[in-house]
């Protein structure tokens, strides 16, 4: 688009570039500092923020706050110039049709030049069958008015009605992770004899039961015949 311009002195034209992927929804994410600088010097900095998610056709999706805008991952914070983020919004809400939930999570992909291999694994986990695969959905991000490339929205992996859906009160999710992550990063975790590392996302058991039964779970996976020698199971 060309703009033509003029003032006591001055005038001229320029070229100015509107930049939005087609078919691809558009999230705009603005901080009260108005700018990534103090989320950016530590993953667990924080600030607040307004949120605008557009359809992929220009129809305002959602427009509300959020608690809290901060870092997320490991490898990818820590190296990556693209940063992957946390989103928590004040109110749970339905964006671009993946169910309602206050939190939500922005995939950097930033190892991935061709952006589609997490986007592929999902589909196919769902394809599959998988009683459970987050949804996702590409989107453009705007972060303080400024282009900070293309994301997945993802939903993140919690206990909830609209996530996994089980009963909190009977049951535990986990995920593998490294124990030196675990420990310098303070999260609880239980570590089973063949050395895997897991970390308590929640859990309506003590780390001791949550350890014995995946242990079990571990020792039938590794025997021949897909039996627990401890317990029969």
């Amino acid at each position: 688009l060309e703009l033509c311009f003029r003032s006591p002195g001055n005038e001229g034209c320029e070229t100015v570039t509107f930049v939005q992927s087609r078919n691809v929804a558009t999230v705009y994410i603005d901080v009260p500092s108005g700018n990534m600088d103090y989320i950016h010097e530590k993953k667990s900095n924080a600030e607040a923020a307004s949120v605008r998610v557009y359809t992929a056709n220009g129809t305002l999706d959602y427009s509300g706050s959020a608690e809290s805008l901060k870092g997320r991952g490991n490898a990818t914070w820590e190296w990556c110039e693209k940063k992957p983020y946390s989103l928590c919004l004040s109110e749970e809400a339905d964006l671009l049709g993946m169910g309602s939930a206050n939190n939500w999570v922005l995939l950097a992909n930033a190892y991935d030049v061709s952006n589609i291999r997490n986007k592929i694994a999902y589909d196919l986990a769902r394809d599959a069958g998988m009683l459970y695969t987050p949804q996702c959905q590409w989107v453009d991000v705007y972060l303080n008015g400024s282009y900070a490339g293309l994301y997945l929205l993802s939903e993140r992996n919690e206990i909830h009605p609209e996530r996994v859906d089980i009963p909190a009160d009977t049951s535990f999710l986990v995920s593998w992770e490294l124990e030196s992550r675990m420990i310098s990063q303070g999260y609880p975790y239980v570590i089973t004899e063949r050395g895997r590392a897991l970390r308590i996302r929640h859990s309506a058991f003590s780390l001791s039961k949550v350890q014995q039964m995946w242990q079990s779970v571990e020792n039938a996976i590794c025997a021949e015949d897909g039996i627990d020698p401890v317990t029969g199971k």
